[in-house]
């Protein structure tokens, strides 16, 4: 990590590969929410658009620090309040949302103040490392569903989104892991 004069790993075909990612993901959570449901997509289409700004060299220095701690700070308060009326109203904690939304949000609202401050280098070391792990891993674990289970088989009901859902999350993580890992 280099203080932020920008998020400097990578090249830039790294750069155009995960900024057509990321369109790709917020064209494709877009179209879920308006086909779906917008309270169980907003989130990711708000990353997918978050991620695809904070690819933008000159974008680092557009967006004041404060509003996006807002944005993003916001998104999760609303993920929590979210998961936490489901929780009320029919007694499932929805593991798959917080996991996925949540989790996700309050990584956006670190990414940008972590890249941002040259000062936080070194000290926030240890946390882009555990965040990029951390994404390392849900890309794994979505991979796996990428495949599907056998029909018949005793996870197949685990299994409630489609291919294409799990492959977007995948992508997701990757992303998130590439930018908290190497830029």
């Amino acid at each position: 990590m280099t203080g932020m004069g920008g998020m400097s790993g990578g090249g830039p075909e790294a750069r155009l590969l995960l900024a057509a990612v990321f369109a790709a993901l917020a064209v494709f959570y877009a179209l879920r929410a308006v086909d779906c449901c917008l309270s169980a997509h907003a989130p990711h289409l708000l990353m997918s658009a978050g991620m695809l700004y904070m690819v933008l060299p000159v974008a680092w220095q557009v967006l004041p620090v404060g509003l996006w701690l807002a944005v993003f700070g916001s998104a999760s308060t609303w993920c929590v309040i979210r998961t936490t009326r489901r929780w009320r109203r029919d007694h499932h904690l929805d593991l798959e949302f917080a996991h996925s939304e949540l989790t996700g949000c309050v990584a956006m609202a670190l990414m940008l103040p972590l890249f941002t401050f040259p000062g936080l280098d070194g000290a926030a070391l240890p946390l882009t490392i555990a965040m990029g792990t951390y994404f390392l891993a849900y890309a794994v674990f979505w991979a796996g569903r990428v495949r599907g289970a056998p029909p018949g088989s005793p996870v197949a009901g685990l299994l409630r989104r489609t291919r294409v859902e799990a492959f977007a999350q995948v992508a997701m993580g990757t992303g998130m892991a590439y930018m908290f890992l190497v830029m």
